[in-house]
């Protein structure tokens, strides 16, 4: 939030956020606690949403591009260290693998990977000034909420085109790109609305989505099972996400109890780096252990500690400079 007094409670909800993105990597598919904390990315991506509610945009490509830049520039700069170091361990440890060109290119564009997260923020950013201009002339509750719902029920229409389909420029353009950016539309948007809404607004966007989830998963021999409804995200995944979204912006005593702890604030501030550097401990994490609290504690801590060394070397340097713009944040 360049220029403006950073909201603390904003940093609170992204250390929420990427805590649990880290503890899904760590956990692993089929446990419960694996299920509910599958709100994450939506909440990172309502997050996002709070933070441009009611920015004035400059410029489309100034806007985008900015952006854009400081979300892509880290991924390019950790990728180029990861695959040097792969590279250089290939050399000295007998049986590692090294990637293809493919697989390093993909990388690099976040088509492949734990990268995608990245891509998902790249996507909503491209459309991000239509989405504030709508959610500023849409004053009315109801209809900006049937916007969100109309949006969810399109990404689940169009959600089944094009299966089965073996290129992979129409996969990774549809199927990668425009199903994420409608499954994911609504979470932005939804973040949009609830940093200035009343707290009737706020229980109204509570209430509709989680009624939507509740009503979804207790049909008769439906399972809680929001994985299978992530790639792409469809409209179960994106209910419960939202609904959980919301509730926790909603319980702001928890979001400013925790905005007084400094190493929070901290974390919340800093997410991309710290997401990037746990990608880096997910390579040797499963040989030291199985034990996952263990497994977290040693990603979570690996992650923090790295950047902190990075964020010496940088915190000193001109705002305006290279290192300071993409390597803090």
């Amino acid at each position: 939030m360049t220029g403006t007094k950073r909201i603390l409670t904003i940093d609170a909800m992204r250390f929420i956020g990427i805590s649990c993105v880290i503890l899904a990597h760590v956990l692993g598919p089929g446990s419960l606690l694996f299920q509910i904390r599958s709100f994450d990315v939506p909440l990172m991506v309502f997050v996002s949403g709070l933070v441009s509610a009611r920015k004035k945009i400059p410029g489309y490509v100034s806007f985008v591009g900015r952006r854009a830049l400081r979300l892509m520039v880290p991924v390019w700069l950790f990728y180029a260290f990861y695959f040097v170091l792969f590279f250089f361990f290939s050399k000295m440890i007998p049986g590692i693998e090294i990637p293809d060109q493919a697989e390093i290119v993909r990388s690099f564009l976040c088509l492949e990977g734990y990268g995608w997260i990245i891509r998902v923020f790249v996507l909503i950013t491209l459309i991000a000034p239509l989405l504030i201009r709508l959610e500023q002339l849409l004053k009315n509750s109801a209809s900006y909420l049937a916007v969100i719902l109309g949006l969810l029920v399109l990404s689940a229409v169009c959600t089944p085109m094009f299966d089965g389909q073996d290129c992979w420029i129409v996969k990774d353009l549809w199927q990668g790109c425009i199903l994420f950016l409608l499954g994911y539309t609504p979470a932005f948007m939804a973040g949009l609305r609830m940093r200035n809404a009343g707290w009737k607004e706020q229980l109204l966007y509570i209430g509709v989505f989680t009624l939507g989830t509740v009503v979804y998963f207790l049909r008769p021999g439906v399972s809680f099972d929001l994985e299978y409804f992530k790639w792409p995200p469809q409209y179960p995944f994106m209910l419960y996400g939202i609904a959980i979204s919301c509730l926790i912006w909603r319980c702001q005593p928890l979001l400013k109890a925790l905005s007084h702890i400094r190493p929070i604030v901290f974390i919340g501030q800093n997410t991309i780096w710290i997401y990037l550097w746990h990608v880096l401990a997910l390579a040797f994490v499963f040989n030291i252990t199985d034990i996952w609290p263990v497994q977290y504690c040693i990603v979570f801590g690996f992650s923090i500690s790295v950047f902190l060394i990075q964020y010496q070397l940088v915190k000193n340097k001109p705002k305006t400079s290279f290192a300071h713009k993409y390597l803090i944040g």
